[in-house]
């Protein structure tokens, strides 16, 4: 038995003790310590997450997403803004007003325009307006808007938009204005969309989680337009522990602005605003975030030990045969 002994011993008077040795022996200690500790987190505290992708069920009558939206725009006035919603079941118009907040901008919902523009920047914006052949000066102090609205898992859309253009207070002008252009004018300044989105939520939001419009910025500097917004949405599912804690949407987004003349503006079909068009990808992903348990902790810390060990007494002997050779 004697000869199948793995850990052979050493007579203590042959162990040789060194200052060396008890300063990589602290540091082992020190080292173990924040190890244990930050595998202790890993394995009890922290979750592993891991994503699966999966063909999503159809959407049932009663799903519904809750869709949140904070958007900006320094230079329109909220008495000639609205808030319009459709959607692929042909129901329109189904948001009430009072689910979204107006109000003028405050100045952390401006600080973007201002990072942007610089000086450059004019607010509140004052402008030259026409009333029954009356020049008046006006000022507009923007409006920012936010809410949450209730709307079905098909595709639609959500828009801020401008329902009743003021392009002019005489008769026609649009029309004579297109038709000789240079000739006929129309406001001094219409109705400027420039926008600053500071959220945009498809369900609820998650850590890891970011809004790929968050932050987004656009200065229109062409007169009347039509910004728009095409999102696809991810349905996404969160499951801790195997069961489902938390279900949203993420998304992708592509932009594109359209450039209004007269005759557009003040047509049934195109008016200027912010146009947030999105339909949901048949593709859903799924989050599965598990703790490590007390077998892989244990396991682990195993691991950790050895090798901290290992690793800790090849250096102290390195380090104490280099100091024999100096001496």
């Amino acid at each position: 038995m004697n000869r199948l002994d793995a850990f052979p011993k050493v007579l203590e008077a042959a162990v040789v003790r060194t200052s060396t040795g008890g300063f990589f022996t602290l540091c082992t200690a020190l080292v173990l310590v924040a190890l244990l500790l930050l595998e202790f987190q890993r394995s009890f505290i922290a979750l592993d997450a891991e994503s699966h992708m999966s063909v999503d069920a159809p959407a049932t009558a009663r799903e519904f997403v809750d869709v949140h939206v904070h958007i900006t725009f320094p230079w329109m006035p909220c008495d000639e803004m609205d808030v319009h919603a459709d959607h692929n079941k042909g129901e329109t118009g189904f948001l009430t007003q009072e689910a979204f907040e107006k109000r003028v901008p405050r100045e952390a919902e401006l600080r973007p325009f201002r990072k942007a523009l610089g000086k450059a920047f004019q607010y509140p914006l004052q402008v030259e307006r026409a009333d029954n052949r009356r020049q008046s000066r006006e000022t507009i102090y923007g409006c920012s808007i936010e809410g949450r609205a209730m709307v079905p898992k098909v595709a639609g859309d959500l828009h801020f938009w401008v329902p009743k253009p003021r392009v002019s207070s005489m008769e026609n002008l649009g029309v004579l204005a297109a038709m000789f252009p240079g000739l006929v004018q129309v406001d001094a300044v219409p109705h400027n969309i420039s926008h600053a989105i500071h959220s945009l939520s498809f369900g609820p939001s998650f850590g890891f989680m970011s809004s790929a419009l968050e932050g987004e910025i656009n200065i229109i500097t062409e007169g009347l337009a039509q910004y728009q917004y095409n999102i696809q949405l991810v349905p996404t599912r969160i499951r801790n522990n195997g069961r489902v804690s938390l279900q949203t949407n993420q998304y992708s987004v592509t932009e594109d602005d359209m450039v209004l003349d007269v005759m557009s503006a003040t047509s049934d079909r195109y008016h200027p605003g912010v146009y947030f068009y999105y339909e949901f990808s048949p593709i859903s992903v799924e989050y599965h975030r598990n703790r490590g348990g007390v077998m892989g902790f244990l396991t682990s810390l195993c691991g950790l030990i050895g090798g901290a060990l290992a690793i800790l007494r090849f250096i102290d002997t390195f380090a104490h045969r280099l100091l024999r050779k100096k001496h």
